[in-house]
């Protein structure tokens, strides 16, 4: 009867959202489940400043170093999360960073953040990415060469920020490549000369669990 196939349509289109559901799912990793992350990154200095960053004018100054990540917050705008999609299933992580700056610059910073992390977006190929941008501090421990404000000094406290591109294969859950812009700044004025302050951009491979 004409009721009968209709029922079998239905149960059968339900039945293929739920597998396609499920292989989502399955093919997403769970950002949530992370808890701690350990990086390696490397970056290299571009002189041009943040909001006038092309064209870009890469020199002979590095940084290389170790950082740590710790989730502290699990979804904590899930009241928001109908008003602003983008926030759904967000992150809060703390993060630390010791680099060793080599070439044109040979001081060695610490820098610590609080970042808010997308959840992931699937992409071709099994692949995810997620976006992480963040705030916090970053001190020099020797006075940086480049990073003259328009007095011509700079300081060795400054404001951090970080943006990151998190990239993911669900073949390789707890391994993640990241490209990241590593700012320091004195936030107009508010931690040193105004103009004071530095962009690296660089990569990092990362190891979650």
């Amino acid at each position: 009867p004409a009721g009968s196939r209709t029922s079998r349509g239905r149960t059968q289109m339900a039945g293929a959202a739920l597998a396609l559901s499920m292989t989502v799912e399955a093919s997403t990793p769970a950002l949530a489940d992370r808890d701690w992350s350990a990086a390696f990154y490397a970056s290299q200095l571009n002189l041009r400043g943040l909001w006038d960053t092309f064209p870009i004018r890469l020199v002979n100054a590095y940084s290389l170093g170790i950082g740590i990540n710790k989730t502290v917050l699990r979804d904590p705008f899930a009241p928001m999360a109908s008003i602003l999609p983008p926030l759904a299933d967000a992150r809060v992580e703390w993060q630390i960073k010791l680099l060793q700056h080599v070439g044109m610059e040979r001081h060695t910073e610490f820098a610590t953040a609080l970042l808010v992390r997308s959840r992931n977006v699937s992409l071709p190929g099994g692949t995810s990415v997620n976006v992480a941008i963040g705030n916090g501090v970053s001190y020099a421990f020797s006075l940086p060469r480049l990073e003259n404000g328009y007095n011509g000094r700079t300081t060795q406290l400054l404001n951090y920020m970080v943006v990151e591109l998190e990239f993911e294969h669900q073949q390789m859950p707890n391994v993640q490549f990241v490209l990241n812009l590593h700012h320091r700044c004195s936030a107009w004025g508010l931690f040193g000369p105004a103009g004071a302050g530095s962009n690296y951009f660089g990569a990092a491979l990362r190891f979650s669990r």
